[in-house]
């Protein structure tokens, strides 16, 4: 935004006991009639004059490393696509070896929560033989009767001596 300066002088009237100010503007001023305007000294005109130029010169300063940072900037992200195509490679090769590697953690842990699963379904075959020989009556313990789930323990072992 542009600043129309227009100058002029205060003069100074003196009516009656107090003093009347008059600031008189040439033909082809920049004002309305009855328009509001602000008045401010040559000094502090000269001095918001120095400060626009400072703060000018700032921008132009700004705009300059603004520049300047763009400048790095790009170059920043050329050495960094270079980066990315040189190791694009070496990081593909990990990834496939990486990849290889669970696919093989993978086959492993089926492989043993299946022998787990085995291993627990015997376990609770064999804490029910216990249990079912533990609570059997004295008369099947003389005549030497066994409980059910004791026979069916023992068939895959014979089943499994029969195979060999």
């Amino acid at each position: 935004m542009d600043i129309e300066k227009v100058t002029s002088q205060v003069k100074c009237y003196k009516r009656k006991n107090s003093e009347q100010y008059l600031i008189t503007l040439r033909q082809g001023n920049p004002f309305k009639p009855n328009e509001d305007v602000y008045i401010i000294s040559k000094a502090e005109y000269d001095e918001f004059e120095d400060d626009n130029k400072t703060t000018l010169k700032y921008y132009q300063q700004l705009e300059m490393d603004n520049k300047k940072l763009e400048n790095i900037k790009s170059e920043l992200e050329t050495l960094k696509n270079d980066y990315r195509i040189k190791d694009y490679d070496n990081l593909k090769s990990k990834y496939d070896i990486r990849e290889t590697q669970e696919t093989k953690l993978r086959n492993k842990l089926d492989h043993l929560q299946e022998r787990l699963r085995v291993a627990l379904e015997e376990i609770n075959q064999q804490q029910k033989v216990i249990s079912d020989l533990s609570n059997r009556s004295f008369f099947n313990y003389l005549t030497g009767k066994l409980p059910e789930s004791y026979k069916q323990l023992s068939e895959p072992e014979r089943i499994r001596k029969e195979d060999e």
